[in-house]
């Protein structure tokens, strides 16, 4: 035991030497670098550029080890230690590097640094702990250290920049990578009082230690380490030309990352050492080129008018060479004659003197640009043509059973379809798209309870308890104003509709509880409920064509004009006005679809192609966008782009069921649900593919969404399986939020998320060939 103390004190003897050693060497180099310059003239003039030429340098330090960790054991290796908290540790470390001068046109003094070396980070932790020891014959109180000797040796790659702050100090800082080249452990358990009597109890039988517990090996899971920098150095000369340096250096390195993963176990490493450097000098190669031209003067009588005469060169080359510059001087010599003619006197009749009037700039107005028609997904493409891939289908969506409101607001937005009068709503007119379903719901519940005077319609309000408080009041006049509407259009018969609110608690009992304004905007609502539950039911079309896909689906209309004021006669621009006024019309064969207008600049304007006029056109129709921009002085600039359709027609046709709503974060199967289900598969023939694909809205946690969406898939398919078992079933896939559900475009607004919380079931049959 002290054998171990005495190699201790030695340990930090021997660092306290080196660092007083390394003070000694820097006085000494700064002296003899002091005399050099004094005694015999300095040698050469170093200026901050000189000392930023590319850098060479092999690097020595000593490394003074700061440990600071929060674990009890070495990943597999068993110990009873209470914590391993600090431990300090020393090592000798060697390197190799390279600078070179670093953005030198608008940084002075910048260099950029890559620094290869060896680092050991050797650290010595002891932590004692009192125990229960024995003389031989009696119990006595002990104390005993759990040692852990930590051998760490790295790669360390050092990237970094090097500022010369005055003359020749330089601060530098950098990132450290240090890749682990060895890392090996000592640990064991030995009692350090009393010093000189006791041994472990339970080493009775095992020569009545002072050690036990000793192992050796490996560190598991040792990571590569990261570093912060900081470096400051002051350069020497130890030559003539300043080509060769020292600099003695001090870094501090800050580790970012920890010694093994998953252990909170960082060190810190001071640095003391030395630089040599090597900072060649390049040959440079210079030309210089002076020209010496005289010109001589001669008064000539037979002359009318002044020229130069221009003589022959003559050259002259000399080379001037030393260690470091190659300087090629050449001189050329030319002597000029310039010969003027004599004057002649020449009386000049007085003339009157005329004003000046400056000119006249004429201005005009211009218009310029071009229209052109992008690709939302690749601006930089010109589309000139739509591709539209049309499926037979027979759809049937669902009927939104909710009107969603404004914050504050009784009313219903203006997104809705209103009439004054039930007989200018058409049902067999509607887009087959549920999102215009919706805009039409009250339209198509009012037109059914007109089909069948049994229906009877209850509407219950709410509010978001978030943004509206309690407000029941808003509550009853959104239900009233629903009422309301119906009874005035479709002349209902108003005893047929009751509203309801609960005057205590009046938000929906399923409340959406995302705290945002598209959680706030889903609660500020009205349901509807009837005894007739095919009130609600989805609504079906007619056999139809539909675009399965268009390509693209949406154009940019890019109208790029200009409207300036120029000079006529050089083209210069004056000014850049507004537009008094701008359009653009689309129309398809002829027959206006489209228009939007507006003043001041013209903008980029996003246009959903309409699938319902894809569908109905012909093959060879032409989609025609023509846009007009009308100068403050009423001139007029057209431009317009032809879109040529081509259509071609699938071997199949589709019947498509988008099942009602699922409630929030909801997948089971209500009566009305199945019933829908069961109606859609009645009549389902031989030949048919059944693709099943659940979706959900885009609140909450992206994957538990997906999650969620195929569990409402499996339960449909489950169903079809017990009512169609003949069916089969090709798919049954859940999406989430990661593709719109038909005839979604964007989770916007309350309906379309609602409507996002969907299963679709598509039936795939083979087109009867004629």
């Amino acid at each position: 035991m002290k054998i171990k103390q005495r190699l201790i004190k030695i340990k930090q003897v021997n660092t306290f030497t080196y660092f007083r050693t390394y003070i000694s060497v820097i006085l000494f180099i700064t002296l003899v670098s002091s005399f050099n310059l004094t005694a015999e003239t300095i040698y050469i003039d170093v200026k901050k550029s000189d000392t930023l030429r590319p850098k060479y340098l092999v690097t020595g330090n000593f490394g003074l080890n700061s440990y600071s960790s929060n674990f009890t054991s070495l990943p597999n290796v068993g110990n009873c230690c209470p914590k391993f908290l600090d431990a300090s540790g020393s090592g000798m470390n060697f390197g190799l590097g390279y600078e070179m001068p670093f953005l030198k046109s608008s940084v002075d003094g910048l260099l950029l640094g890559l620094q290869i070396g060896l680092t050991n980070r050797n650290a010595n932790y002891s932590v004692t702990e009192a125990t229960r020891i024995t003389d031989g014959t009696q119990s006595i109180s002990g104390t005993f250290a759990h040692k852990l000797d930590i051998s760490l040796s790295y790669l360390d790659i050092t990237p970094y920049l090097s500022y010369q702050i005055i003359d020749n100090l330089f601060l530098s800082a950098g990132v450290g990578f240090g890749l682990v080249i060895s890392s090996t452990y000592n640990q064991s358990e030995q009692l350090v009082e009393p010093t000189s009597k006791g041994y472990f109890i339970d080493s009775i039988n095992n020569m009545k230690s002072r050690i036990r517990n000793e192992k050796s090996g490996d560190i598991e899971n040792v990571a590569s380490l990261i570093s912060a920098n900081l470096g400051l150095g002051y350069e020497l000369p130890l030559n003539k030309t300043n080509t060769l340096k020292i600099r003695p250096e001090v870094n501090y390195n800050f580790s970012a990352s920890n010694v093994v993963s998953n252990l909170d176990w960082k060190v810190n490493t001071l640095k003391l050492g030395m630089s040599i450097i090597y900072t060649p000098f390049e040959t440079i190669y210079q030309k210089n080129e002076i020209y010496n031209i005289d010109t001589i003067k001669i008064e000539n009588e037979n002359i009318n008018e002044n020229y130069v005469g221009i003589g022959k060169y003559t050259m002259d080359t000399k080379v001037d060479c030393n260690e470091y510059l190659e300087l090629t001087t050449t001189n050329y010599f030319r002597i000029d004659t310039l010969n003027i003619a004599k004057p002649k006197t020449v009386v000049l009749e007085k003339e009157e003197s005329k004003p000046i009037i400056p000119e006249k700039i004429e201005y005009e107005e211009e218009i310029s640009g071009k229209l052109m028609i992008l690709n939302p997904k690749n601006k930089n493409q010109e589309i000139v043509e739509i591709k539209a891939q049309i499926e037979f289908v027979e759809d049937v969506y669902p009927l939104l059973p909710y009107i969603f409101f404004e914050e504050m607001s009784p009313t219903f937005p203006q997104r809705y379809k209103k009439y004054n009068d039930a007989n200018d709503f058409d049902i067999t007119t509607l887009d087959p798209n549920p999102i215009d379903y919706h805009k039409n719901n009250l339209n198509i519940i009012g037109y059914r309870m007109q089909q069948n005077s049994q229906i009877k319609l209850i509407v219950k309000g709410y509010i978001d308890p978030t943004t509206e408080a309690n407000n029941c009041e808003l509550a009853a006049k959104r239900a009233e104003n629903v009422k309301n509407y119906l009874v005035n259009t479709f002349k209902l018969d108003g005893s047929r509709i009751t509203t309801k609110v609960n005057s205590n608690n009046c938000f929906p009992p399923d409340v959406t509880r995302t705290q945002s304004e598209d959680g706030y905007s889903e609660n500020r609502r009205v349901e509807l409920e009837s005894n007739v539950p095919e009130l609600l039911f989805s609504l079906s079309n007619q056999r139809y064509q539909r675009p399965s896909m268009l390509i693209p689906d949406e154009i940019i209309i890019a109208p790029n004009f200009e409207n300036m004021t120029v000079n006529k006669k050089n083209k210069e621009i004056k000014s850049r006005n507004k537009f008094a006024y701008w359009s653009y019309i689309v129309d398809l064969d002829g027959s206006e679809i489209t228009k939007e207008n507006g003043i001041g600049d013209t903008k980029d304007i996003s246009y959903v192609l309409p699938y319902k006029l894809i569908r109905d056109a012909k093959n060879d129709s032409k989609l025609t966008i023509e846009f007009t921009a009308t100068d403050p002085n009423k001139n007029n600039f057209t431009d317009s782009k032809i879109l040529a359709l081509t259509k071609d027609t699938s071997e199949y046709e589709i019947e498509s069921l988008t099942l009602t709503v699922f409630e929030v974060s909801q997948y089971n199967l209500d009566d009305r649900i199945k019933k829908e289900i069961k109606k859609f598969f009645t009549e389902i023939g031989a030949g048919a593919s059944v693709y099943i694909k659940g979706y959900s809205d885009n609140l909450g946690d992206l994957e538990a969404n997906k999650r969620l969406s195929q569990t409402r898939a499996n339960a449909v398919r489950d169903y079809i399986k017990s009512i169609a078992s003949k069916v089969e079933i090709i798919e049954s896939v859940g999406v989430g939020s990661d593709e719109f559900p038909p005839g979604v475009r964007t989770y916007e607004t309350p309906e379309e998320r609602f409507i996002s919380r969907t299963v679709q079931i598509e039936i795939k049959k083979e087109l009867q060939k004629k």
